[in-house]
């Protein structure tokens, strides 16, 4: 049988039973403990996975090579692949926890303007990017108020329901990146948080704006939404505590440019979200699981307007 995104295939049913055998054997684990063994995977994992650590690599090293020995450079990509086990362990662990557990893991203090927007009717637009255990930041948000994600679907149909299944634990509702601006626009109309990760390359049809000092296409959604309608707009983190177990929510207002040109007041909003984002990674590179992901990947052209936070225009070079 052809493999295809819908159809169940043999493959498909192997990667399920594997990852429901980690997440029904993490379930027994203490946290402490499935922290150990969640860093324990990644480190395996990086071994087997030369692909996407090179990437990782060439990353990290144009960002860090001129402060970070190539040996540093190496224990940074060992730690980014342990980091990323532990948030895999603990969110299949997350299956089995209750709210107020999950709120016991989460200090969601810095959540709290945003609740009160909420709370009033107010919608509210977060960026956000794949750092610390976003997936964990979701349903700590969504056990304090509605909140919302715009996600793209998994390849794998089983592991994508299963993913969809433990994201709305805590009653967090979910829209696909393809399908379009009115379902987006009639829970926001609610009165919800909406959540979009904006950290990966968005390729010809994104933004170009600064990010670790290189240009990266951006989607630029949440900031024409939140630009049109006037809605908050907030940049949202989750960072890992030393002890591995609790995590501290992060957040900073975003203030929108305002011009009456749209297109430069979403170029410099966009920076402004990026630099936020990035400072948030700053805080510990090893948990950002972007430098996987070939985020440069699609490089603007020569004559290319891009703007700063401060609305300067920075050279596409």
């Amino acid at each position: 049988m052809n493999e295809t995104k819908t159809a169940v295939s043999f493959r498909h049913r192997l990667e399920y039973a594997s990852v429901r055998a980690i997440s029904l054997a993490a379930a027994r684990v203490p946290a402490r403990w499935g922290r150990a063994a969640g860093r324990t995977l990644g480190r395996l994992a990086r071994r087997l996975d030369r692909r996407h650590a090179a990437v990782a690599r060439e990353a990290l090293t144009r960002v860090y090579g001129r402060e970070m020995s190539s040996a540093e450079i190496e224990r940074l990509l060992t730690d980014i692949y342990a980091h990323m086990g532990q948030m895999f362990l603990e969110f299949v662990q997350a299956e089995s926890l209750r709210s107020s557990e999950i709120l016991a893991r989460v200090n969601t203090s810095a959540l709290d303007p945003i609740a009160e927007h909420v709370n009033r009717g107010r919608p509210v637009i977060a960026v956000l990017s794949h750092y610390g255990n976003w997936e964990l930041l979701a349903l700590a948000g969504g056990a304090r108020m509605p909140t919302m994600g715009v996600a793209r679907r998994l390849d794998n149909p089983l592991l994508d329901r299963l993913l969809m299944r433990i994201r709305r634990r805590t009653g967090v509702q979910f829209v696909t990146k393809n399908a379009g601006l009115r379902p987006m626009l009639r829970w926001l109309k609610t009165g919800i948080q909406c959540c979009f990760l904006i950290d990966q390359d968005a390729g010809n049809q994104g933004v170009w704006t600064p990010f670790f000092g290189r240009p990266a296409s951006t989607h630029d959604t949440p900031v024409q939404l939140a630009i049109k309608y006037s809605y908050p707009l907030y940049a949202l983190g989750i960072h890992c505590l030393p002890d591995g177990v609790h995590h501290q929510a992060l957040s900073e207002r975003v203030v929108p440019e305002v011009t009456g040109d749209l297109a430069h007041d979403v170029r410099v909003t966009l920076a402004r979200c990026n630099r936020i984002l990035e400072d948030f990674i700053r805080r510990d590179p090893a948990q950002w699981f972007g430098w996987l992901h070939r985020r440069w990947k699609t490089r603007p052209p020569a004559d290319e307007l891009i703007l700063d936070a401060d609305g300067n225009r920075v050279d596409a070079n």
